[in-house]
């Protein structure tokens, strides 16, 4: 009973389904990607959104700060307080004293972050309360910061800084200032006014605020600050040693790539006072939340692999395996081995396919046993015809011998025209080879030249500058040859003196450059095509090169009336010589 047939379209159709299931598939895992994106940008933007929480929180901390220190500094019952206490009068100086508590601590009532206001001159504090920096501890050392004195030069309008002077010893954290200079009364010129207000603040409430934003344990907000070139943490909700270390410390490369690595992080500045906050998420944790897989959506996708598979090995199965011993018939064509391949397969077009294939190989094999007779034949009268060539060595041999006879006869002049010939002879053939090292190409120019000027009597010097890194490279034979030739024959007018050819070789980054140069009549090469100035010869050596290497090498004909000609030969660095 013969094998069950199946149409090529029936297992098309098996394709198609196992395609659908396929694209249903990739919809599946777009649909998992779309999703996954979607809960990494919820992440993404809840990180954000706690950090701009904090940001903001924390410029409206800031400005209720520098809002308590402008109104201060604009206070005109203040400014003169201030001079009432520092008058000589005791009465003034006991009311202006008393002026001055009530409106400080008027404004200390008002906001709690502020910790003490003082008030200072050039060179001196002018107060010693409980609200107050310690005069006696700090008045020299507050008064001699550069801050301080720019403030007072009105150099630096403002001043945020940690403030080192201030000690709460019931609180042992770090405190920071906001100084201004008095702005309640009018001077002629600015710089006599030399009254500073420093409000000292602590940062309990924002720490509170930005606590209560992180209670979730997930996400940590970080505070830092740079100041005079050394980094500072200001705050940190949850401790972490490696993110601390990493945004104010000075970690080494190893160490920033590991902490970027662990953390996802996103970062907001308040430009009023320079404070960076940061805040980062554990990328495991990150990815935790960013990719929640429901069980349904594992379950579809593992059915539809597990069918697409299925369908897949079956279809692929039928088609693939008689497509197989074909494809390896006909490689073994190739090898000139022909057979015949079994076309009892499931699929009708299939077994169409390999009746044709080998009633084709049938054909093809007659036709190559023909071919081979007529080869035969060939190769026959091809070596009857080399039988009746001239040997190359009997011409060498034969010049050899003349040459040797003009030495004999002291003619060394010719003796030498004709090594001359035998060496351009011989590199010319070069068995038949078109590439040959640039030495070799030098040296047939050179002899070439010293026959020309023996034959013509030619009172012309050429020149040879040939980079020794070139010498070894392999060059396609017969490029200069023309170039020199053509040298010879039209740069120089009857009249010209001081007759030079320059033939140079180079290396550029990925080239091999020749140079022919005479310092001849030239001619304007862009009224010409290469054929008009060279000759069919030399417009064939372009060619020749393009069709070696490519359109990007050639030659370039570089000309202008009076001035002498160039020309440049461009080819690949080739570091060994090619048969």
């Amino acid at each position: 009973m013969g094998k069950k047939k199946m149409h090529y379209m029936t297992m098309l159709n098996l394709v198609v389904i196992g395609n659908v299931l396929s694209t249903i598939l990739i919809i599946g895992i777009i649909f998992g990607t779309v999703y996954y994106r979607y809960m990494k940008e919820e992440v993404i933007t809840s990180l954000e959104n706690d950090v701009g929480q904090a940001e903001s929180y924390m410029s409206s901390y800031i400005e209720s700060i520098t809002n308590t220190g402008e109104k201060l500094a604009m206070d005109v019952e203040l400014g003169l307080a201030v001079e009432d206490y520092l008058s000589s009068d005791i009465s003034r100086s006991v009311d202006g004293k008393g002026m001055i508590d009530y409106i400080l601590q008027s404004a200390l009532s008002m906001n709690s972050s502020i910790e003490n206001i003082t008030i200072g001159t050039k060179d001196k504090i002018i107060q010693r309360d409980g609200y107050s920096i310690d005069k006696d501890s700090h008045m020299e050392s507050i008064c001699n910061e550069t801050w301080y004195k720019e403030i007072q030069k009105d150099k630096l309008e403002r001043k945020f800084a940690e403030n080192t002077f201030y000690k709460n010893t019931y609180a042992q954290k770090p405190y920071y200032l906001y100084a201004t200079k008095f702005k309640n009364k009018f001077y002629q010129t600015r710089d006599q006014e030399d009254r500073v207000i420093i409000i000292t603040f602590n940062t309990t409430e924002l720490e509170k605020h930005i606590s209560a934003l992180t209670n979730n344990a997930v996400i940590n907000i970080n505070v830092w600050w740079e100041e005079n070139g050394e980094k500072k943490l200001v705050y940190q909700a949850a401790e972490q040693k490696d993110v601390e270390e990493y945004l104010i410390g000075n970690p080494s490369d190893k160490e920033k790539e590991k902490v970027e690595a662990g953390y996802v992080f996103t970062q907001k500045e308040t430009p009023a006072i320079g404070w960076h906050i940061v805040g980062n998420i554990n990328k495991s944790t990150f990815y935790s939340l960013a990719y929640q897989v429901e069980p349904w959506m594992v379950l579809i996708i593992l059915g539809v692999i597990v069918v697409s598979v299925i369908l897949s090995a079956v279809s692929s199965q039928a088609v693939s395996k008689p497509m197989k011993k074909l494809v390896a018939a006909m490689e073994d064509i190739e090898n000139s081995q022909f057979h015949k391949v079994d076309n009892n397969t499931s699929c009708i077009e299939t077994d169409k396919l390999i009746f044709t294939y080998n009633r084709m190989a049938g054909r093809i094999e007659g036709l190559i046993e023909d071919i081979k007779m007529r080869e035969a034949e060939k190769r026959k009268i091809e070596f009857k015809v080399l039988e009746a060539q001239i040997n190359p060595h009997f011409i060498y041999n034969t010049l050899d011998a003349v040459k040797w006879v003009a030495r004999v006869n002291q003619s060394d002049k010719i003796a030498d025209i004709i090594e001359s010939f035998v060496r351009l002879l011989r590199i010319s053939l070069s068995k038949g080879r078109e590439m040959i090292p640039v030495a070799n190409e030098i040296i047939l120019v050179r002899e070439y030249a010293n026959i020309m000027i023996f034959r013509n009597n030619y009172e012309i010097e050429i020149n040879y500058e040939i980079a020794e890194d070139t010498r070894s490279l392999s060059t396609l034979k017969l490029v200069l040859q023309p170039f020199v030739e053509n040298c010879f024959f039209h740069a120089f007018n009857s009249e010209a003196r001081d007759k030079h050819i320059t033939v140079r070789s180079r290396l550029t980054e990925d080239s091999l450059i020749f140079e022919v140069t005479d310092n001849g009549i030239g001619f304007c090469a862009k009224n010409k095509n290469m054929k008009q100035m060279t000759g069919i010869g030399i417009d064939n050596i372009d060619e020749r090169i393009k069709a070696w290497h490519g359109s990007g090498y050639g030659v370039e004909i570089i000309s202008g009336e009076d001035r002498g000609t160039t020309i440049r030969i461009r080819q690949p660095i080739i570091k060994e010589e090619i048969g």
